[in-house]
């Protein structure tokens, strides 16, 4: 990434709003992962509880990610941004009140959970949309990039908030910082100039929205391969996610600050990653980054689960999160370069949904944990991932045999 390119996408007001907005909303998101599932566990128990409360932040994803990528194309998308940080802002204001008034149960969690997995699911038709268009043309890539790279350093840096303020101050304390983070959020969102509603918002119905939006991957090889990796990755990959409290209590021994740490070790790798890409990766590379980090991200759970040393572990997910960068900046890099400008917002929407199969992986994963212990439901998944890649290369192959455009 040049410097000079860099700082015309940052000189740009409006992509500062939106990149800022990303920033509080990922901050936000990790430390509450790791916090509500340290939380979780140490009140029940149960992995499988643990498990729960992750599923709930990522079914909106399966359920509702094409249509939202449908939506956002027929109505103003900041109205849609100020919308969902205000309900962000509502909800962690509501948990806060709950837990001082000692009446907070796991089934608001569940719930604001669920509230936080609809905002995920819009972030990719929406935010991550405009990023594109107010930079325009060729700059796309870099400003991907930038709010990438920033979004990986908040994954070590939300952890670790999350954690620290847990073991000090309880969740109360936890929920109290999010209501500020979205407070800001919701003021830079009102502040964001563009305003974008398509043409395709007075044209034909959503439903055929939707089934434009799936022919149109169905005729690109490479979209069917982002989108089946995509899958891949969230069913038996990124579960490992709700065993790291598991793992860093019951295998490892950690307190809550610790376990914090622990999980702050991929978003580290995943920061380092991601300014690597942006400096290093050429046009031509994009394709085989993406793939070759789902392959090294499934290899690194390995380590993780297995050494049984809080050092080695944490290492293991510094690979991981490194892995995990060129998987996640390619992946939002490769939906919009290879859609139709008209049918982004709707493929972005169907990169959602491909995410959203990760509730199937959380579940699963946390019955093994449960009957099996973490170590061996965690080594079972990444296997079971590898073998899923192996056995079918007829939808992703494209991806790395086909010349880049």
């Amino acid at each position: 990434m040049r410097a000079a390119e860099l700082l015309r996408v940052v000189a740009v007001p409006d992509f500062r709003k939106l990149w800022l907005i990303g920033l509080i909303l990922s901050c936000g998101r990790w430390l509450e992962m790791l916090a509500v599932s340290v939380y979780v566990y140490q009140r029940t128990g149960s992995a499988l509880l643990v498990s729960v409360v992750a599923v709930a932040r990522f079914v909106p994803m399966g359920l509702f990610g094409a249509v939202i990528g449908a939506i956002a194309e027929r109505v103003d998308r900041r109205g849609l941004l100020v919308l969902i940080n205000s309900a962000l802002f509502a909800s962690a204001v509501a948990l806060a009140v709950l837990e001082r008034s000692g009446m907070l149960q796991v089934w608001h969690l569940v719930l604001a959970s669920f509230l936080s997995g609809i905002s995920f699911t819009a972030d990719f038709p929406v935010r991550r949309l405009m990023l594109g268009e107010v930079v325009g043309g060729d700059r796309v890539v870099t400003a991907l990039a930038i709010d990438s790279t920033s979004g990986h350093g908040t994954r070590t840096v939300g952890p670790f908030i999350g954690g620290a303020l847990l073991a000090a101050a309880g969740i109360g304390s936890v929920f109290l910082f999010q209501s500020v983070l979205y407070a800001g959020a919701t003021v830079a969102a009102m502040r964001v100039r563009r305003r974008v509603r398509t043409s395709i918002a007075t044209h034909g119905s959503l439903i055929g929205g939707l089934r434009e939006g799936w022919a149109i991957c169905r005729e690109e090889p490479r979209l069917i391969g982002i989108l089946w990796l995509t899958v891949v990755f969230n069913v038996f990959c990124f579960p490992y996610l709700s065993m790291v409290a598991v793992i860093g209590a019951d295998i490892l021994h950690l307190d809550a600050a610790r376990i914090g740490i622990l999980g702050s070790m991929d978003g580290l790798g995943a920061l380092l990653g991601a300014l690597s890409v942006s400096v290093l990766i050429k046009r031509p590379q994009y394709e085989r980054l993406f793939v070759g980090g789902v392959l090294v991200a499934l290899g690194a759970l390995l380590p993780f689960a297995l050494v049984g040393n809080a050092w080695l572990a944490g290492a293991a997910l510094v690979v991981l999160g490194f892995a995990m960068a060129g998987f996640a900046v390619m992946q939002s890099t490769l939906i919009f370069l290879y859609s139709p400008a008209h049918a982004r917002a709707r493929t972005m929407g169907l990169l959602s949904m491909a995410i959203g199969f990760s509730p199937l992986g959380i579940l699963l994963m946390g019955v093994l944990a449960d009957t099996f212990g973490p170590v061996l439901a965690t080594t079972a998944m990444a296997l079971a991932g590898f073998a899923v890649i192996v056995l079918t290369p007829r939808y992703w192959w494209a991806l790395v045999r086909r010349p880049a455009r």
